[in-house]
C-alpha cells in the first residue's frame, strides 16, 4: 500500500464560468470494451499525487505503483461505531487494476500520476458527471 492523495480538479477548464469548488475526478463518458462496462462498471479518470521517483528507483513499475495506490484509496476509513458498521471509502471501491496510467506533468511542473479507474459506483458526489448507461 502506497500513501497517495487525489489531485482536485475543475469540471472544464476552458469554460470561464466554472463552479468555485473542485472534485477529485470526471466519470470518462467514451465507450470502453470490458464486461459490463454501462451496466455494472464505469470509468473515472483521475490525477494521483504519489512521490513516484522514490517507487521507480526501488524498481516498482508504474502499473505497480498505481495498484498499490488503488489499495490505499480502497481502504475503509475507521468507523467511530466499532466493528458494527463498516464506512464505505471516500471515493467507493475501484477494481485493483487501473484501464491505464501514464506519468504527466503539471502547469505547475509538478509531475503526478494520470489514471484511468474502474469502480462500481455510477455516481460518486466526489466526481464529476455521472456514468453513462447503456
Amino acid at each position: 500500500m502506497i500513501e497517495c492523495r487525489l489531485i482536485p480538479m475543475e469540471k472544464n477548464r476552458f469554460l470561464e464560468n466554472n463552479p468555485p469548488y473542485k472534485r477529485h475526478g470526471h466519470y470518462i463518458s467514451s465507450r470502453y470494451s470490458m464486461a459490463g462496462f454501462g451496466k455494472t462498471c464505469w470509468v473515472v479518470g483521475v490525477n494521483i499525487l504519489v512521490d513516484h521517483a522514490r517507487y521507480l528507483e526501488e524498481g516498482l513499475s508504474l502499473d505497480e505503483i498505481t495498484r498499490r495506490c488503488i489499495e490505499f484509496l480502497n481502504h475503509r476509513p475507521k468507523s467511530k461505531y466499532g466493528k458494527r458498521r463498516k464506512k464505505k471509502p471516500k471515493y467507493g471501491f475501484f477494481q485493483p487494476e487501473p484501464h491505464l496510467s501514464k506519468l504527466l506533468v503539471g502547469d505547475n511542473g509538478e509531475t503526478y500520476l494520470q489514471a484511468l479507474l474502474v469502480t462500481k459506483d455510477r455516481c460518486n458526489p466526489n466526481f464529476w458527471g455521472e456514468g453513462p448507461r447503456e
